[in-house]
């Protein structure tokens, strides 16, 4: 009975907040209606009737003026005169108080078509990059208004702010695709591949991406960024553990230039340890310097890793770190006791089950993103003991 009471509230909260929407929509129709018809009447001033009663006046008076130029004697002359005289006044007079009542509807006239200048796109093209910043703010801020803010300290203006720094990332390169195939194997069955002191995983990553410059002229990147990983203490060849097998690049409409043979490792010690004991940090360097590209419109790069990683280390974590288009990773990992888990975290609401792609198999999870990723988002996978594993244990 308590269920039955509970989806009838329910439903008759959906029912109300149905109505009420239909209800805010209908009142955003009439407001716009009502615009609409204000602009149509304020493009019809001047009002044809008051400039036609205004040139008649002005027309009778100049005839009485040419009259006059005669000195008529016959008094049904001169009577004609004065006629058109005060009949010249009287419309001139009439034409130029209509004028003075239509005065507000004059000044909504010039102020549509003072809107209508504003919305023209080449005077929007006129204004500098910091102009139009202030006038998108603006535009942001009154979005909110219309839709009825509340008054008080809660005004969710700081997602204003988080929309500007969405925007700027439209002037950056991003990812068109960024696709990595990772092969983990155990080798802890393999004495002769051991991790030191403990066992390891012997993780093959395949990555293979498209950068993409949206703007005009050259840009730089950086293509291989810093990575902690585990490296035992005792050990003291922790270069080792991670090898770079393939590194090719694509500039442009280029071929693809192989540069696996110039790139060189630095291991550095880490002061303070991340997840889950992350002591070294690798860093790649062409010619003694950062990885870095120049190009024009896109460069595409196809590499490979071999990485040493401790079994400790569960969790393969993925985060862009530039606004991504498709993010794909295809992780495999056959071992009857364990299973994969995956899922992608996202800041933004449309990252839903319709532009998400995730099939789970007993040794491989294949997850891909098919909507816009930004920085700090991306895909995570676990490597879980099986249920009838823990029930063995």
């Amino acid at each position: 009975m308590e269920s039955a009471k509970t989806t009838r509230g329910k439903e008759d909260e959906e029912l109300k907040d149905k109505e009420n929407e239909e209800n805010d929509h209908k009142h955003w129709l009439a407001q716009a209606k009502e615009k609409e018809e204000k602009k149509e009447l304020s493009k019809k001033f001047p009002n044809d009737k008051i400039t036609i009663v205004g040139l008649i006046g002005i027309g009778l008076i100049l005839i009485n003026l040419y009259l006059e130029g005669f000195h008529f004697t016959e008094e049904y002359l001169k009577t004609i005169g004065h006629l058109t005289r005060d009949v010249g006044i009287a419309f001139l007079s009439a034409a130029i108080i209509s004028f003075l009542i239509e005065i507000p509807s004059l000044l909504d006239y010039f102020k549509e078509r003072i809107i209508d200048a504003l919305k023209d796109n080449n005077y929007l093209k006129d204004l500098s990059y910091p102009e139009l910043e202030r006038i998108k703010e603006k535009c942001n801020k009154l979005i909110f208004l219309y839709h009825g803010k509340r008054h008080d300290v809660f005004l969710n203006e700081s997602l204003i702010e988080f929309e500007n720094e969405i925007f700027k990332s439209l002037l950056k390169p991003y990812y068109e695709y960024f696709i990595a195939t990772v092969d983990c194997k155990d080798y802890s069955k393999n004495p002769g591949i051991e991790f030191p002191g403990t066992k390891c995983y012997r993780k093959v990553v395949q990555t293979n991406f498209k950068i993409v410059n949206p703007l005009k002229g050259e840009k730089t990147e950086k293509i291989l960024n810093p990575m902690d990983f585990y490296c035992p203490e005792d050990f003291n060849t922790c270069e080792s553990l991670i090898h770079l097998t393939r590194f090719r690049v694509k500039i442009d409409k280029g071929d693809y230039k192989d540069y696996t043979l110039e790139i060189t490792k630095h291991i550095d010690n880490m002061d303070i340890c991340s997840y889950p004991n992350y002591n070294k940090k690798l860093t790649y360097k062409l010619n003694n310097e950062e990885v870095k590209f120049h190009f024009n419109s896109e460069i595409t790069v196809d590499m490979e890793e071999v990485r040493l990683i401790s079994s400790d280390d569960k969790i393969y974590a993925k985060r862009v770190d530039k606004p991504t288009k498709n993010l794909t990773i295809n992780y495999l990992y056959d071992n009857p006791n364990f299973k994969l888990k995956a899922d992608c975290f996202s800041t933004m609401p449309i990252l839903t089950i319709d532009n998400l792609i995730l099939t789970e198999y007993s040794n491989s999870v294949f997850i891909e993103s098919k909507t816009w990723l930004l920085p700090g988002n991306g895909i995570l996978i676990a490597i879980v003991p099986k249920e009838e594993t823990l029930v063995a244990t």
